[in-house]
């Protein structure tokens, strides 16, 4: 079975996106609301996919969070957002992250971006 963590800082965001996980047959390995914690649970888990909230709590966001997980893991990262302006787009795509799904999102959208970011790793 797949294992995802998922790096939310939203309490309904999370809850909904770990029902609709489970729902489509992966597994959260964990869930974190801030890098720190996201990193540590990189080490401990060894997800096979990071889905990651841009905007998190904490002193760095998701993209520089997402650089910190790099460095731990070779796991594949799709961000899972709202954030769309240019600035963050551009900052996102420098980590070269597996996927994008916009927020609010649905099954089928959160299902292609996690199958084709494993299929790319």
């Amino acid at each position: 079975m797949t294992k995802i963590l998922l790096v939310e800082d939203d309490d309904i965001v999370s809850r909904v996106a770990i029902w609709r996980l489970k729902k489509l047959g992966y597994e959260v390995c964990g869930t974190a609301t801030n890098g720190a914690d996201a990193v540590k649970m990189a080490k401990e888990h060894h997800p096979d996919l990071i889905l990651m909230d841009i905007k998190i709590e904490g002193p760095t966001d998701g993209i520089t969070t997402a650089k910190l997980l790099k460095e731990v893991t070779a796991a594949p990262l799709v961000y899972l957002t709202s954030q769309s302006d240019d600035e963050i787009i551009v900052r996102a795509a420098e980590t070269q992250p597996a996927g994008f799904i916009s927020k609010p999102f649905e099954d089928k959208d959160l299902r292609i971006a996690i199958e084709i970011a494993l299929r790319k790793k």
